[in-house]
């Protein structure tokens, strides 16, 4: 992502993931590409002189900013007055202004979850968050009680559109990312 978090950045905030090193430059920005100021969540750009050229389809989701090449990222996030990067999703085709990250946190932290993973899709445009996530329970009971609690952490942060589901596993490749791919195709077998 282009950006570090030093260790008084990670004392001080955390939720960051960090500031933009030397040579690179993260800029938020809105529907039509127009940057946004600090605390402003949008859509994030990331210029650097280590960027590629284009995808292996050949597209070149790039932009030019102020004379600077920028390349759109799929995540959504914000920038502090400090320039640190707070991220909030990761589905570049569809906006949200839902913090999904911090949702997602919220899910993992809840006894019993071993894994758990958040996508925002469109359904009628409107936007759904939809959760799969596994677990050790077995216990009717408590994985009902455990269903209840994904939901409450889901409303806490004002999302209305929300579902859960669990998986035996969430698909990642083998560079760690979620396959989101295969959670759309898990969720409409289920």
């Amino acid at each position: 992502m282009n950006v570090l978090s030093d260790p008084a950045d990670m004392l001080d905030c955390p939720a960051s993931v960090g500031r933009p090193y030397d040579g690179n430059q993260v800029r938020i920005l809105d529907g039509n590409n127009n940057p946004l100021n600090a605390g402003e969540k949008g859509r994030v750009a990331i210029s650097s002189y280590m960027l590629m050229d284009e995808y292996h389809d050949g597209s070149k989701p790039f932009m030019v900013l102020e004379g600077e090449r920028y390349f759109l990222m799929a995540d959504y996030g914000y920038l502090d007055d400090s320039g640190r990067l707070f991220l909030m999703n990761r589905n570049g085709e569809i906006h949200s202004q839902h913090d999904v990250y911090r949702i997602e946190e919220k899910i993992r932290a809840l006894s019993c979850i071993r894994d758990v993973a958040l996508i925002t899709i469109q359904l009628e445009g409107v936007n759904h968050i939809k959760c799969i996530f596994s677990t050790d329970q077995n216990n009717k009971e408590k994985f009902i009680r455990l269903f209840e609690k994904i939901h409450e952490e889901a409303v806490k942060t004002g999302v209305i559109n929300f579902s859960a589901h669990c998986v035996d596993e969430i698909p990642y490749s083998p560079s760690g990312k979620v396959r989101f791919s295969e959670i759309i195709r898990i969720l409409d077998a289920a």
